[in-house]
């Protein structure tokens, strides 16, 4: 199967926010090998990096990029 789409999540100092979504974007009922999810950091000084870390390696679609 190929990419069919690509979730963009472009976020800056939203720890509060960003494990939630991302939560829900790693549980989606769609065969995970046709989508990706590319989380784009702004250079975040909060625990927004970490979290979004968490799911890299633990989520095989998703992509962090900075």
């Amino acid at each position: 199967m190929s990419i069919k789409v690509s979730v963009i999540v472009c976020t800056y100092n939203r720890q509060k926010y960003i494990g939630e979504c991302l939560n829900h974007l790693a549980n989606q009922t769609s065969n995970s090998s046709e989508y990706e999810i590319v989380i784009i950091n702004n250079n975040s000084p909060d625990n927004t990096e970490e979290i979004c870390k968490s799911f890299i390696g633990r989520v095989s679609n998703f992509i962090l990029e900075w």
